[in-house]
């Protein structure tokens, strides 16, 4: 594996750990409790909206420039919407920029408590920014664009996975995005899932080439 994956993984296992570490903090079992419901568009729209608003909220309060993406699905009346945050960099809005996202999906299968897959995701990714707002980071110059991105339809339907299918997946569709100007220091995704006291840790480091 390249020196710079490797890399990334480490960083990525590294800030999940700082993020878990701390399971007792109330922080941390905040968000737990705001993503402990089914969030489908199926069978709970109005919790799946419920959940983005708080993610929006909670991305504004630390001072991110927040906004959301829709997307065409399958899925009659109901597209997909990615949520973003972005921390700017001296960079940012131009060529030299090399953006590095952290990201997790906050939509559930049917007939799920949320926690498991993938509220624990949205809980690292929340706590792995309120670190880095709170950190000496802060006090840095930073030169490059940091996003946060919660992604929507992880949990597509098994027959929206085959191809042809109209639908897109949050990532997917967000990393075409990025064809003509990628984030070329690249992805880190936490997919968390807690079967009762164990923890599976699913964290894919993509580390897109340079455009």
């Amino acid at each position: 594996m390249p020196w710079k994956q490797v890399l990334m993984f480490l960083l990525g296992l590294q800030s999940f750990q700082a993020c878990f570490a701390i399971s007792q903090d109330e922080s941390a079992r905040s968000y737990l409790e705001r993503f402990n419901t089914t969030r489908n568009n199926h069978v709970t729209p109005a919790l799946k909206t419920a959940a983005r608003d708080f993610i929006v909220k909670t991305f504004q309060d630390f001072g991110l420039d927040t906004w959301t993406e829709e997307f065409a699905s399958n899925q009659k009346n109901f597209p997909g919407i990615n949520i973003i945050g972005r921390v700017n960099g001296r960079y940012t809005g131009t060529s030299k920029d090399k953006i590095l996202i952290i990201a997790t999906h906050y939509d559930t299968v049917q007939g799920t408590n949320g926690v498991d897959d993938n509220g624990s995701g949205m809980t690292a990714l929340l706590q792995a920014l309120r670190q880095y707002k709170s950190s000496n980071y802060m006090k840095c110059s930073q030169n490059y664009t940091l996003l946060f991105v919660a992604f929507d339809l992880e949990e597509v339907q098994q027959s929206c996975q085959a191809a042809p299918c109209p639908c897109k997946r949050g990532l997917q569709w967000r990393i075409q995005g990025f064809s003509k100007r990628g984030p070329d220091r690249g992805i880190d995704c936490y997919d968390v899932i807690l079967t009762s006291y164990d923890v599976k840790v699913l964290i894919v480091s993509l580390l897109l080439p340079t455009i």
